[in-house]
């Protein structure tokens, strides 16, 4: 399973790649998927720290892309 640091990686890329979209709505959907990431980070973080976890739905994005393995 991927740590939070990995999905922190993950939210920089879709950043990066945003950075050189050339279309406002193709940086608009890097920016909602690095959004996902830093969120799957967040669970990530808590899951290790016994806290409580979201369901797959919840960490799933409107836009069609889904966090669950």
């Amino acid at each position: 399973m991927p740590t939070p640091a990995d999905y922190r990686q993950y939210a920089q890329e879709c950043m990066d790649s945003a950075r050189s979209a050339n279309s406002v709505a193709v940086r608009t959907q890097f920016l909602e998927l690095a959004q996902l990431w830093l969120g799957a980070a967040t669970e990530a973080e808590l899951r290790q720290n016994g806290k409580r976890e979201r369901t797959g739905s919840e960490l799933d994005g409107a836009n069609g892309f889904s966090l669950r393995e």
